[in-house]
């Protein structure tokens, strides 16, 4: 085994391998595995940008040359990191592209122009973030938090005119004149260098045997003065069958190859991008803060969300172009990287060749956007709104309709409608959804319609009514699960694993805000493996439980356990303090149990499915302390309670306090004032956290402690 298989195997084994079936398989077979995986990996085909770059190094001049701009570029990058960097949809950024196919046969010029359309469609798209597959994020973006699919301003366009020319006027390859595609048959591309001055201002396509196993390769952020191209294997090219007299064809390297990612990969490195992979976690990877960094490549098609970072509370995105996945598996930039190549293209814009297209970026039209990260709502009513942007000096008017074909949904009586039914400018379309109340807990797709005389777009925006689902691997193949549930005067005792998820919401208790109480949780950890269990409790009762265990108020980390078949966990009990703005009524408590690789350090979430373990909801019920309308004592009250602003203390002028104290639930202080005149006894508490308080009274050698709330 060399020794990049046995690093090979320690990057498996502690990030790959990790569930219990492969604990259990023997010694022998897993190191089979193991090199048989990185075998049948290593046959993968794969970008030389980084081996071109080295030997890039080899040229102290060329290699000043292009760190110059690369340093440029990070640069402006940085200074802007925080703002989106596009142009004007009017100002389009147009790339003119020339083809260079060294080894093409003139008889093929008519072919290998349409396979070169079919690539710069394919880089339209994906750029412009159009192509369709981009909509799988949307069943994936949970794994990525903070995380969004972008495009860049740019169009690419087959130059046609003001073609490079010799000192005689005449084209520099003679199979085509002006007016006609910039496609060069035969032509030697920088004598084999991949560097011609005669192309400089283009964005260089050199279609041509790249290296063994090797897709294509790029310079990372190539100064466009000095002619560089990007090489494309002739297997990779286009979308087309191909042009077999010229050995062309978009699938010649397998059919994992046939839909022009190979290019949208090396132009995001001619664009200055990395990697999203690294050698080493010990290392950085791209420097772009939405893109997890993770050892690899991944190749094939993996699962969203199944490969973790090196942050193992992050995952890898094995669907985005600067990854080895396969065409099909490849749709997205993110924000981050679409900034850097912006960037890129600041510092480079006077460089492009002027006047070589004809191209129209756009047809004037309109792009809707969701505007709400996260749907989801537990009231009887929300408001769902989407962006309406014109493009291209789009200026007609749109009709909109919004409906839900789900039939949970109509039969329960809830209706969506309109705020306004027409839009002709840039703006927000709000959608009113209501009568939610009895619409069964689960995910919606609420579909917007918007027609004009001659664009119809359609969104599809997800309303999630009630908290998240939640639930193990319906196999049920392992025992790791919670066995018994103890929280104030819930105790739900040796329960075992009746299914992957047990509602248990006809078990509740009821909690004082401000008040504290014990919780533990036992579980079964299968035998020897690890189990972790969070719990989360929906205290303001917006549906969401919040997920960050350094600020949340809402998620406890109960701890692990090994070896126990009715065990409590190592944090049990666990003291969790009621929070005192804790919304009153009935509220869900999730408890997850979830097998846990050792070397992972993987957590259970709070609405995770088909992992190895169990979920079981709960009802707390939060005691309205809160329904307060006039305390008396003697000549002494509080009004208005609830406030929002200003709380006034009531008292008869002949018998005023001496002075207050405002506590919050903790016991800590939040204020004092000596009273002396009636004046003092308004009390402003506009900045008060939302919650209850206590006012104490003080007239000499007596007090009174009297609640209110601030709403």
């Amino acid at each position: 085994m060399s020794l990049y298989q046995c690093l090979y195997f320690d990057k498996l084994a502690k990030y790959s391998f990790n569930i219990p079936s492969m604990f259990k398989i023997t010694r022998f077979l897993f190191i089979v595995l193991s090199i048989l995986s990185f075998n049948i990996q290593s046959q993968n085909a794969v970008c030389g940008t980084d081996n071109y770059m080295r030997n890039l190094a080899q040229n102290q001049a060329e290699l000043e040359r292009i760190n110059e701009l690369r340093n440029r570029v990070k640069i402006d990058y940085e200074n802007n990191n925080q703002q989106r960097f596009s142009n004007s949809l009017n100002n389009t950024l147009v790339v003119p592209v020339a083809f260079h196919f060294p080894n093409g046969t003139e008889t093929d010029r008519a072919c290998l122009e349409t396979q070169a359309l079919s690539q710069i469609d394919a880089l339209n798209t994906n750029y412009a973030a159009t192509n369709s597959d981009i909509s799988l994020w949307e069943n994936v973006d949970q794994f990525y938090p903070g995380v969004n699919p972008s495009s860049l301003d740019v169009y690419f366009c087959l130059a046609t005119q003001n073609h490079p020319t010799d000192l005689a006027g005449n084209p520099i390859n003679s199979g085509f004149s002006e007016g006609e595609p910039a496609i060069t048959i035969g032509y030697n591309f920088g004598n084999g260098t991949n560097r011609d001055f005669n192309w400089a201002g283009y964005l260089n396509i050199i279609v041509k045997y790249a290296g063994d196993n090797i897709n294509g390769y790029s310079p990372i952020a190539a100064p466009i003065s000095q002619g560089y191209g990007i090489v494309l294997s002739p297997g990779v090219i286009g979308t087309e069958d191909g042009c077999p007299d010229s050995g062309v064809s978009s699938n010649g390297n397998g059919p994992n190859y046939s839909y022009g990612e190979v290019a949208v990969h090396e132009i995001g490195h001619f664009f200055g991008l990395a990697h999203t992979f690294s050698d080493s976690c010990d290392v950085d990877d791209d420097n772009i803060a939405d893109t997890p960094n993770y050892v690899g490549p991944t190749y094939g098609c993996s699962q969203a969300g199944t490969v973790y970072a090196c942050d193992i509370s992050q995952r890898a995105l094995t669907m985005n172009h600067m990854d080895y996945n396969n065409d099909d598996c490849a749709y997205m930039f993110t924000q981050g990287q679409t900034n850097y190549m912006q960037s890129y293209l600041n510092q480079v814009q006077s460089n492009w060749r002027p006047n070589s297209t004809i191209c129209d970026p756009t047809a004037p039209s309109f792009n809707l956007t969701d505007l709400t990260s996260d749907n989801q709502t537990c009231s009887d009513s929300t408001v769902l709104e989407v962006d309406y942007t014109p493009i291209n000096g789009f200026d007609e008017v749109t009709t909109l309709t919004v409906s839900c074909d789900d039939t949970d949904f109509l039969n329960s009586n809830a209706s969506l409608s309109l705020v306004n039914n027409t839009i002709s400018t840039a703006g927000v379309i709000q959608i009113n959804a209501t009568n939610l109340s009895n619409v069964p807990s689960g995910s919606y797709d609420i579909l917007l319609t918007a027609t004009s005389n001659s664009v119809s777009i359609s969104k599809d925006i997800e309303l999630t009514i009630g908290v998240c689902g939640s639930m193990g691997s319906e196999l049920m193949d392992y025992e790791f699960s919670t066995t018994g549930v103890v929280f104030n005067t819930i105790s739900n005792l040796n329960n075992g694993m009746p299914a992957s998820y047990s509602d248990y919401s006809n078990i509740s208790t009821e909690v004082v805000p401000g008040n504290s109480y014990d919780l533990s949780v036992y579980v079964n950890s299968d035998g020897q493996y690890r189990v972790v269990t969070k719990v989360w409790i929906d205290w303001n009762q917006d549906c969401i439980f919040e997920e960050d265990s350094f600020t949340a108020t809402e998620e406890y980390f109960l701890g692990r356990a090994a070896g126990v078949t009715n065990g409590l966990t190592s944090a049990s009990p666990y003291t969790v303090t009621v929070p005192a703005d804790a919304v009153p009524g009935t509220t869900t408590m999730r408890v997850s149990t979830k097998y846990s690789n050792p070397n992972a350090m993987e957590y259970a979430a709070p609405c995770g499915e088909g992992f190895d373990g169990e979920v079981e909801d709960y009802t707390i019920n939060v005691a309205d302390i809160l329904n307060i309308v006039d305390i008396q004592n003697s000549n002494w009250s509080v009004f208005p309670n609830p406030t929002q602003s200003i709380l006034h203390i009531k008292a008869d002028s002949f018998d005023l306090p001496n002075s207050y104290i405002i506590y919050n639930m903790l016991g800590q202080e939040i204020a004092t004032k000596t009273v002396n005149t009636e004046q003092d006894l308004s009390v402003e508490v506009e900045d008060y956290a939302k919650g209850v308080y206590i006012i104490k009274l003080f007239q000499k050698d007596k007090f009174i402690s009297l609640p209110f709330v601030k709403r």
